[in-house]
C-alpha cells in the first residue's frame, strides 16, 4: 500500500497538531493522484505519557470527516502498519457524497442546464468512477498518523472511544500503549457516546 505523508504538522517533544489539503493543480497532478490510494489528511491532536507502570503510551484525537460514523464505527477501520509506528484509519464516504443526482439536487434550475454545469457534473461522475471499481462498491479513504514510537500492533478494545457532539462531531479517541508482557486484541464496532449538550454548536 502506497504511504501518504500527513502535511502542516507541527511537532514538540509531549505533544502534536495535524491537517491538510491535497490539491490538484494539474493533470499530471491529476494522474498522480489517480495512481495513489485515496487519502484524507486529518485533524489530530497527539501526545505521549507514562502510566503508573512506567509503559509508555501514545494518547490521539483523531476527528473524522463529516458524515463518517454518525452513529457507530461499522464505516470506519482502524489498524497499525510499518511495525505498529503508523496509525493507519479507513472510512467509507456517506452515500450522499456520491450519489450525483442527489448532491447536486438542491442547485438553482436556473443553472441546471448550462453547458458549465453539465460538463462540472460529468469531470465529478469520471473523477468518481475511477476511485472505486464499479459505482456500486462504496467509496474508502485512508489517513496515516504516523506514531512517535512503536505501540501494540493488535489495538484492543479497551484502547479507544468513540466519541460525539449533537451537532454531529465524531472523533476516535485512542490511547495506544508501547509494547509490553501484556497482548490484546479488540473489537470492532463502537456505538458513538453523544453528550447532551457541547460547545461544538451548530450555525444557523
Amino acid at each position: 500500500m502506497c504511504g501518504v505523508t500527513v502535511t502542516s504538522v507541527q511537532n514538540n517533544q509531549n505533544a502534536s497538531v495535524g491537517t491538510g489539503v491535497k490539491n490538484v493543480t494539474s493533470q499530471a497532478g491529476a494522474e498522480l493522484i489517480r495512481n495513489e490510494e485515496e487519502t484524507w489528511l486529518p485533524l489530530f491532536i497527539m501526545a505521549v505519557y507514562r502510566d503508573e507502570d512506567m509503559v509508555w503510551h501514545v494518547v490521539a484525537v483523531i476527528v473524522l470527516p463529516s458524515g463518517v460514523g454518525f452513529k457507530n464505527t461499522n464505516d470506519v477501520a482502524v489498524r497499525t502498519e510499518k511495525g505498529a509506528t503508523e496509525l493507519v484509519i479507513s472510512v467509507t464516504w456517506p452515500s450522499f457524497v456520491v450519489n450525483i443526482k442527489e448532491l447536486h439536487a438542491l442547485f438553482d434550475d436556473s443553472i441546471k442546464h448550462t453547458d458549465d454545469f453539465i460538463v462540472r457534473k460529468r469531470a465529478l461522475m469520471t473523477r468518481m468512477a475511477q476511485m472505486r471499481p464499479t459505482a456500486q462498491d462504496p467509496l474508502k479513504s485512508t489517513a496515516r498518523i504516523p506514531l512517535p514510537f512503536q505501540v501494540e500492533a493488535n489495538i484492543p478494545d479497551d484502547s479507544w472511544d468513540f466519541i460525539g457532539s449533537p451537532t454531529g462531531t465524531r472523533v476516535l479517541y485512542m490511547d495506544l500503549k508501547a509494547p509490553s508482557s501484556n497482548t490484546y486484541k479488540g473489537a470492532t464496532v463502537k456505538d458513538a457516546k453523544i453528550l447532551e449538550t457541547s460547545s461544538d454548536t451548530k450555525e444557523n
